[in-house]
């Protein structure tokens, strides 16, 4: 019989980030962050700060586990976890809604595998305006709800480099657990 993927050091380190970033994004004010920097919605603080919500958790859980499908894992459970706690965005209707968390975070995920190492942060910028892009279209879709035209330009571009910024601050945070945690 064949054993899991991840043994269970990855396994830990996989749920403590799913948990660690759902919490996260539950209690950091976000929505009200980029309400006050007066930037409409729909998502407009995934635009703004979606590396920090999203891409650093997801990019450490492929940098700490050193595996591939590390990131994805960390991704899918992310979001799973957040829909358990809370529906996506607060919607109840359609009641399928959440489901589109996990289309997000996943298709977040594969960007940050597809380009781990030398171009990981366009990994991390292009995996946050996936993931912006898919909660724009089911605003859209299933709500009417699209973002202002004039700001589609500046949100998108934002959402790139906040991306780009998640992988970085991943590095730092990578860096210094294994200065401070694992000895040679």
């Amino acid at each position: 019989m064949k054993g899991s993927y991840f043994n269970l050091r990855e396994w830990s380190i996989i749920l403590i980030l799913a948990l660690s970033g759902t919490l996260f994004n539950l209690y950091f004010p976000f929505k009200a962050m980029a309400e006050s920097l007066h930037l409409p919605g729909p998502a407009a603080g995934t635009a703004i700060f979606g590396g920090l919500m999203f891409v650093v958790w997801i990019s450490l859980g492929r940098k700490l586990t050193e595996k591939r499908y590390g990131g994805i894992t960390v991704a899918v459970l992310f979001a799973s976890f957040s829909i358990l706690l809370r529906p996506w965005y607060g919607i109840l209707s359609p009641s399928f809604f959440s489901i589109y968390a996990i289309m997000a975070l996943f298709v977040l995920g594969v960007w940050i595998e597809v380009f781990q190492g030398r171009m990981e942060l366009i990994g991390g910028g292009l995996g946050n305006l996936s993931c912006l892009g898919i909660t724009w279209l089911a605003f859209g879709i299933h709500l009417d709800r699209w973002p202002p035209t004039e700001y589609v330009s500046l949100l998108l571009s934002s959402s790139f480099l906040s991306g780009a910024a998640g992988v970085l601050l991943a590095r730092f945070v990578e860096n210094f657990f294994r200065r401070a945690f694992i000895t040679k």
